[in-house]
């Protein structure tokens, strides 16, 4: 199923975007109702919803709910985070009463002139889906991870534009997504409840989504930098002790 360019209407917002972002929907921060909105958030057809109750931790959610299969399907903090590297991860309860045809996770916003597509979605019968290759927004099937309905499963997505590496996790499963081509930035992670069949008939999508975060990843020698420091503060005191 190949997802449609409706992402522009996100995408295209340029302002400066607070980084990083971690949020488990609470009050006195999130309000009953739409998450269009609230905190820099924005989803423009309504679909996801705060709620009271059926939350991983606390006492709000959001909730997403669809029964047309043509609901826009992202939900995320607006604007340009501008970062090189992220990750996002987001905690995914798709209901038993959710059909098949939907899929719950997350998607990454790239910079203007991408046309990369980074997506990570997961069906309550645990099928996995990402996208299928660099500038091709088709999904393809790539794993499963059981049954999850009902209970609240971690959803992440891990993505650097400058050595291009893509990886994604379900349940604590592991999942190569394709490498980037012409990335340069990242600008946000977005909640995604996509209609991966396409089908508009006897279309049901229901899931909650809780602890969202969206985070610059170090670099693999900004932390050899960071252990040396370590390392050496360790010595010191040592010696000072001794």
């Amino acid at each position: 199923m190949k997802i449609q360019m409706t992402l522009g209407v996100f995408a295209a917002a340029a302002s400066a975007l607070a980084f990083p972002v971690n949020t488990s929907f609470e009050a006195p921060g999130y309000s009953l109702g739409t998450l269009d909105g609230q905190n820099n958030w924005q989803n423009v057809t309504g679909n996801y919803q705060v709620v009271s109750g059926g939350a991983r931790t606390g006492s709000q959610a959001v909730a997403f709910n669809d029964n047309t299969g043509v609901a826009i399907p992202w939900a995320g903090p607006a604007g340009d985070a501008a970062t090189t590297n992220a990750r996002g991860s987001v905690w995914v309860n798709v209901l038993g009463n959710s059909s098949l045809d939907y899929g719950f996770g997350l998607d990454v916003i790239y910079d203007g002139l991408s046309l990369d597509y980074s997506t990570v979605l997961v069906r309550r019968d645990g099928a996995v889906f990402v996208t299928s290759g660099s500038q091709n927004p088709n999904l393809a099937q790539v794993g499963n991870v059981g049954a999850i309905f009902d209970q609240y499963v971690n959803v992440t997505v891990t993505t650097d534009a400058v050595t291009k590496a893509v990886s994604a996790s379900v349940n604590g499963v592991n999942f190569a997504l394709p490498s980037l081509t012409n990335t340069g930035s990242i600008r946000s992670i977005y909640m995604t409840a996509f209609n991966i069949s396409g089908s508009t008939t006897a279309v049901s999508g229901q899931a909650r989504f809780d602890d969202y975060s969206f985070e610059a990843v170090p670099e693999p020698g900004s932390m050899l930098v960071l252990s040396a420091l370590g390392a050496g503060i360790f010595a010191r005191r040592k010696a000072r002790r001794s």
